[in-house]
């Protein structure tokens, strides 16, 4: 596994987290 392999992961897992917050806020409102 080379760095950008790492990267890719930590992308996909932020951008899961920021969607997960974005649903979380709508839900709230």
């Amino acid at each position: 596994m080379n760095a950008y392999d790492s990267l890719d992961g930590l992308f996909v897992k932020i951008k899961d987290d920021l969607l997960d917050k974005n649903v979380a806020e709508r839900l709230w409102d």
